[in-house]
């Protein structure tokens, strides 16, 4: 809806480049959602093998 906007009000060359800023921004907000996923992910992952690497230590005394 901004780019319709944007697109209806100011002249193509800015228009465009506007256009692209709301993208980029855009793209940058899901990249930093998939890292923030991604970094949670990788958390659960080092308390699965702690909690693993644990008990094992256990059953082996």
């Amino acid at each position: 809806m901004q780019k319709s906007i944007i697109r209806n009000n100011f002249p193509p060359q800015i228009a465009e480049g506007m256009c692209s800023a709301i993208d980029r921004q855009e793209n940058a907000e899901h990249f930093m959602r998939l890292l923030s996923e991604y970094n949670k992910w990788m958390v659960q992952q080092q308390r699965q093998q702690e909690a693993v690497i644990e008990f094992l230590r256990q059953y082996r005394s």
